[in-house]
């Protein structure tokens, strides 16, 4: 199904827009497991994006240290740990 490239390509042009939801952390902390990495990738990448609004997130994120095989999730994990 084409739900995971629905919710990539979501992800992708919030963060492009710099347009997140205020409440966003959350759901992309969720997405931070989804089975697909495209997924997982763009939500890491759109916690990196929102900064100090990842507060909430830093659980999952901390959860995804080490779990990670694919090295741009590890980057973009390690961005939202850093913002």
């Amino acid at each position: 199904s084409g739900v995971p490239e629905l919710m990539n390509g979501a992800i992708q042009a919030f963060r492009a827009w710099h347009a997140f939801p205020e409440d966003c952390a959350g759901s992309l902390a969720e997405l931070l497991s989804h089975e697909n990495c495209e997924v997982r990738f763009a939500a890491a990448g759109g916690l990196a994006g929102i900064g100090s609004r990842a507060e909430p997130a830093l659980p999952a994120l901390l959860a995804r240290v080490g779990k990670e095989s694919d090295q741009r999730i590890w980057i973009s994990v390690s961005q939202a740990l850093h913002a």
